[in-house]
This record gives C-alpha cells, structure tokens and sequence, in this order.
C-alpha cells in the first residue's frame, strides 16, 4: 500500500559475507501469501514467514530455482543447467516426482494454478514452450508458432490458457486442452524483452 520495506531477508550474511557470492535466483510467494520461498545454488532453499520476517525452513537443494505448489506444501524445483523438473516435499527436500525435459537444458519452468500444468522451456529452442501434466509427469502439447525466442510465458487464473511474450513482438494465448492458438496480439517493439503477467482476475495481460 505504501510501497515501503516491510523485511530485508540476508541469506548470505551469515555464510558468504560478499553477496555476490550468494544470488538468488528465485523469489516466489506461497499461494496463502503467508510465506516466501527463496532459491540459491550455494545456499539452497528456504521459506520465510511473511509475519515475522524469519526464516521456518531451510533445505539444502542443490537445484537453482524453487516454486511454491498451489494449493499444498510442494515445492517445484529447477536448474538452468539440468534436464530435471522435480516436485519435492518442503520438509527434507526429497524429490517424489521428476520431469525430464528432452533434448536441451531447461530455461524456465512454471506451475499452472489449479496444480495441473507444468510448462517448460529449453534454451536450445527458446521459441516452443512445453506443457506437462503434472500428475503423471508425460508431455500433454508443444506451443509452437513464436518466430523468436519466448521471454516469459504465464497461465490464466483458471488454468486453461498459457500466455507467451516473445521477441517478435507478440503475444500469444494458447488453449491447453488442444494446444490450439487461440489469439495473438502485436505489441510495439522496444528495447526490453517482453514478459507475460496475468492479472488476478483474468481480464488483463
């Protein structure tokens, strides 16, 4: 409301006094918005109480990236540099579902709303993105169509559209149970990559 700091959460202070020896990679509120999960590759994963400003879990996995699974403790974990989507516990950390994407390491990955879709993207095809189910783990569709790579892509509220912002200058939405084009929406070039956020309610991209 405001727009003022609330908390400043140090993962390295303690272990890495130079911070830049210590990035986070990733940063994502649970869906209850009670906590924050953070992700680095040297210190692992933590989740943080929004409340009090500290820190109730610590895993040391090795992945880079971790997101917070709608509607349950999951988490979702990644690398830049591997092949593997894994859905772990967030009390030790264990993987007890894994996603191997195919033929190139993973860029991005993210988790559809209702916890049905994972969609993926690989850095040797940046232009497709790849959506899975999430249940049993198999490939459900491929988006294919962006002319240039997809620099963020995101899921509607109600899970059954993925956006896709790419350098050609698009937007694009896809139905996910046909994997079908359903719109593309030009936008005007500039010098930022473009990046897809739904809001809330689904009516604005």
């Amino acid at each position: 409301e405001s727009g003022r700091q609330i908390y400043a959460f140090t993962l390295w202070r303690d272990r890495f006094p130079d911070a830049q020896n210590c990035l986070i990679n990733s940063a994502s509120f649970s869906p209850n918005g009670l906590f924050l999960v953070t992700s680095s590759n040297k210190i692992g994963t933590d989740v943080w109480d929004l409340d009090q400003g500290q820190r109730v879990d610590h895993e040391r996995i090795a992945d880079g990236f971790a997101i917070p699974w709608p509607s349950a403790p999951q988490l979702l974990t990644y690398s830049r540099f591997g092949r593997e989507v894994s859905m772990r516990d967030p009390m030790d950390g264990l993987p007890f579902r894994d996603f191997v994407q195919p033929g190139s390491f993973l860029d991005q990955a993210l988790i559809s709303p209702d916890g049905q879709y994972i969609a993926t993207s690989t850095k040797s095809n940046l232009s497709e993105i790849f959506v899975w189910d999430a249940t049993t783990g198999k490939p459900l569709m491929t988006c294919r169509g962006n002319q240039s790579a997809v620099n963020g892509f995101c899921f509607s509220p109600g899970s059954d559209l993925l956006a896709t912002a790419s350098s050609d200058n698009s937007i694009r939405l896809w139905k996910l149970e046909s994997g079908e084009q359903r719109s593309l929406y030009p936008i005007r070039p500039r010098r930022e990559q473009p990046i897809a956020v739904a809001s809330p309610d689904g009516q604005r991209l």
